[in-house]
């Protein structure tokens, strides 16, 4: 059989250009502390292990330091070693790549290779599920709440290795891929922080431009200062609701606008709906309010604990109080009754203060930030296509599925059967 033909191997049909080897065959594991390197020590950085990101800074993980104030008895990591702890098979393994040096917990160990292999490709290959499997099959005997993955066997553990120019280029198409998800994950804070920017001066100014803010008359209010044509209304003022239960799939309406609670776990409503627009409030015994939606039409699909309010359209535009209400989430938490578990009452929620502009004000503030919205949607759709290409792509090739090299680009395996 040719070099394109598949063999079998304990992880499965691979190409028979491939070796499998054992990780006790590619590193051998190293013991240096941190106070075996003298002054240097002073130097180096603490890290800490992130499931998607690898060995970064421990204060840019935490936002601040949270290691012991003496790490002499921290680990060593250099440039190109891998580290590995456990839950290995939740992401705990990662290669230095970011840093040239640094040093992490003592529940850590430190491997060094020893032939040259592609970093970047190795540490992609030792997340996957292929390798997963394997790291679970040799923690069968292990406690499984600490599912740690002793040095014997994982030098036992086999790995696939293509020739280095395929290494170099399986890792090539990844990174790209990968690049490509963060430089969407960049758009789209981006896109939320404006959208928190335009919120903040919307519901202070209003619909104007950022040199005409200045013209705006403002007005001091409960609420603070708010364009002098603006109302200041409860929500009691606005909306029209009484208690009542959802009772498993089945809804007990309490009046003609319904205020709805309950404290299930999950709760699933096929047999529910509104001829009306409403707004949902959801939240949990733990946190109170944490999110807003808006509905028309059939309900479905509800979690926790929740708040539906039909609204007077007289004075509100729904996209609009749907934005307000977003605003005072936190205040409504804040509100919450309770010490362990938060609930609302129907009180709490008729007083909630509302800043109200004319219709034809909130209809504009609606559509400026609708344009956001749909902004993250259409970024958030693109970072979960670009992240199903990335599996799809991790997976055959690392199983020799789908074959790539810098001259002839990619081949399936299909192509060459």
């Amino acid at each position: 059989m040719d070099k394109y033909g598949f063999k079998d191997t304990p992880l499965g049909p691979m190409p028979m250009d491939w070796e499998i080897v054992r990780v006790g065959e590619l590193f051998q594991q190293v013991y240096v502390r941190v106070k075996d390197l003298a002054k240097e020590s002073e130097k180096i950085p603490v890290l800490s292990m992130t499931r998607y990101g690898g060995l970064v800074l421990q204060s840019k993980k935490f936002d601040k330091r949270v290691a012991s104030r003496d790490t002499r008895n921290y680990k060593v990591v250099r440039k190109g070693q891998l580290v590995y702890s456990f839950p290995i098979d939740e992401g705990v393994i990662a290669i230095l790549h970011r840093y040239p040096i640094g040093a992490v917990s003592p529940a850590y160990h430190v491997w060094e290779m020893r032939r040259n292999i592609d970093p970047i490709y190795l540490d992609l290959l030792l997340k996957t599920p292929l390798m997963v499997n394997q790291y679970k099959r040799r923690m069968s005997h292990v406690v499984q709440r600490r599912r740690n993955l002793s040095p014997k066997d994982f030098a036992d553990v086999p790995l696939p290795l293509p020739p280095l120019p395929e290494q170099r280029a399986i890792a090539h198409v990844l990174s790209t891929v990968r690049q490509s998800i963060e430089a969407t994950d960049r758009v789209i804070a981006a896109a939320r922080q404006l959208k928190r920017s335009l919120m903040k001066h919307l519901f202070t100014y209003g619909p104007v431009w950022v040199e005409e803010a200045e013209r705006v008359l403002l007005e001091e209010t409960e609420i603070g200062e708010v364009p002098d044509t603006w109302q200041i209304l409860s929500l009691g003022e606005l909306c029209d609701f009484t208690t009542g239960k959802l009772d498993s799939n089945k809804a007990v309406l309490g009046g003609r606008y319904p205020f709805f609670t309950c404290s299930r776990e999950t709760l699933q409503i096929d047999t529910f709906s509104f001829d009306q627009e409403a707004v949902l409030l959801a939240g949990n015994n733990a946190q109170g309010i944490y999110s807003v939606k808006y509905y028309k039409g059939r309900f479905d699909a509800y979690q926790r604990t929740y708040v539906i309010s039909i609204v007077d359209t007289g004075k509100l535009e729904y996209r609009y109080f749907l934005y307000e209400l977003s605003r005072k989430l936190s205040e409504l938490q804040n509100r919450s009754l309770g010490t362990v578990t938060k609930f609302l009452t129907a009180k709490i929620i008729r007083s909630l203060a509302l800043t109200i502009p004319p219709k034809e004000t909130q209809n504009s503030m609606s559509l400026q930030l609708d344009a956001i919205e749909d902004k993250i949607a259409t970024e958030t759709n693109r970072r979960s296509a670009l992240e199903d290409l990335f599996n799809s792509l991790l997976h055959h090739l690392m199983t020799g599925k789908l074959r790539v090299n810098e001259q002839e680009g990619f081949t399936s395996k299909e192509d060459i059967s």
